[in-house]
């Protein structure tokens, strides 16, 4: 994810008009970094018990070369990594 366009979507939207990069980081509502990093921030989603993920790969005028290879490493590369999480037994 690029920082740079990711600063100019934030900038763009009303609920997260006063947040940027490091404080979306740090709130974990954006995933960013390379494919283990990007790996884990989804890993740590998922075993919150999330089932449903929408990524927004297309976003603050970002190249179009960018948003597909994006797109290619996120199914390709990151998804196949994550573990479904273990059951939760009573």
């Amino acid at each position: 994810m690029n920082r740079k366009h990711l600063e100019k979507y934030v900038y763009s939207r009303l609920y997260a008009k006063h947040s940027d990069y490091d404080e979306c980081m740090a709130r974990g509502v954006i995933v960013s970094g390379n494919l283990e990093e990007a790996t884990a921030q989804l890993q740590r989603i998922v075993d919150t018990g999330v089932n449903h993920l929408q990524f927004i790969v297309n976003y603050g005028a970002m190249p179009m070369a960018e948003v597909h290879r994006t797109m290619e490493l996120l199914i390709n590369e990151v998804v196949p990594r994550i573990r479904q999480p273990e059951p939760v037994t009573a």
